[in-house]
């Protein structure tokens, strides 16, 4: 039986070169921990950061998810989030600068879109582009809207950018849309939509079948997955993209980045299982702090007349335990206008 370490810090581990559970970073681990129970389908030994409820763990088991068997001891351990079994492959597939080159040489970025490793290069930068006042920078390894800032002509540099290990520079774009694919070397493709917040981290998404023309879109990828696959992925790889707005003109970018690992994204589309019309949004954020050490009944009965219901497959489904930070919640087969008024009583009820 498999025996998993979820390391959702794998970027850290990435970064830093560190095969080892040392390097645990505990909180985003215990936090996002519960993602394990809905994407994990095979029987396995979790070595747990958090701690379960009996409650928990019955909800879990009455939507007919495994709960794997838990263990402190992490001799002989996988890796779950991302391998780590080839540090230099899995740097090179995962880094914004390899995407970044790509994107450059497709024409899928921007024309402004630079990559920088001096001071001196991004003074350069800065008065090629002398028009513009604000620009956004990402770091080779960020995840998740950390590690990426809004930068203003004449401010300080972030203390954690290393210009040595190179950086990625563009103006600041005023997003419209963000959007995520699966796409794996068997066929697979499934497209949702990011809900992300003004500083960009990620509370949710949207499983979608329509906006761009779908063959278009999908052929993008495709090209994306092929150049992938020759610089050695194996899998299936997540693509992210956007719509900005540029002098009120809507503009389309379509390789931001590229996660050679498990993503948010691949767990909104394993929630696909609870539905039966493939119907499916994820809300997760930081809880308000009234909701703090409530226990799980109480949280299930504040939706208690919208809760999921196994037999008809719809419905709000709570995804946490109610001893971490954060919430999660599946929105399952209601029509737009339906989710949208859940979507909203659930940021109101549940969320800051």
């Amino acid at each position: 039986m498999k025996k998993y370490f979820t390391n959702f810090n794998y970027e850290a581990q990435l970064q830093n070169k560190v095969r080892s559970t040392t390097l645990s970073q505990k909180e985003i681990n215990r936090n996002y921990e519960f993602v394990y129970f809905f994407m994990e389908k095979e029987p396995s030994i979790l070595i747990n950061q958090n701690e379960y409820s009996q409650e928990y763990l019955e909800h879990i088991s009455s939507l007919g998810l495994i709960v794997p068997r838990f263990q402190t001891i992490d001799d002989d351990v996988s890796f779950w989030w991302g391998r780590l079994e080839d540090f230099e492959l899995e740097r090179k597939l995962n880094s914004k600068i390899t995407s970044t080159k790509l994107a450059q040489r497709l024409k899928m970025c921007s024309a402004e879109t630079e990559l920088i490793f001096s001071e001196k290069e991004l003074q350069q930068y800065i008065n090629r582009n002398s028009s513009c006042k604000d620009f956004f920078i990402r770091l080779p390894f960020s995840v998740s809207g950390q590690g990426c800032f809004r930068y203003q002509k004449g401010s300080k540099v972030s203390k954690r950018v290393k210009f040595d290990e190179g950086i990625i520079i563009e103006p600041y774009f005023q997003n419209v849309e963000n959007f995520g694919c699966y796409i794996s070397p068997t066929g697979e493709f499934v497209r949702w939509k990011n809900f992300i917040t003004n500083n960009g981290r990620y509370i949710g998404g949207r499983i979608l079948d329509g906006g761009k023309p779908l063959t278009d879109y999908k052929a993008e990828m495709m090209i994306v997955l092929n150049e992938y696959m020759n610089l050695g992925a194996k899998e299936a790889i997540q693509v992210d993209s956007f719509s900005y707005e540029d002098k009120g003109v809507l503009k389309w970018y379509p390789l931001c980045e590229v996660n050679y690992r498990k993503t948010m994204g691949m767990f909104l589309v394993s929630l696909i299982d609870f539905s039966h019309k493939g119907k499916v949004s994820l809300l997760i954020d930081k809880k308000k702090s009234k909701w703090d050490g409530e226990n799980l009944f109480n949280i299930k009965q504040k939706i208690s007349d919208i809760s999921y219901n196994q037999d008809n497959k719809k419905g709000v489904l709570l995804l946490s335990p109610d001893n971490i930070d954060r919430l999660a919640f599946a929105i399952i087969d209601y029509s737009d206008k339906e989710e949208q008024t859940i979507l909203e009583h659930l940021n109101q009820e549940f969320f800051s």
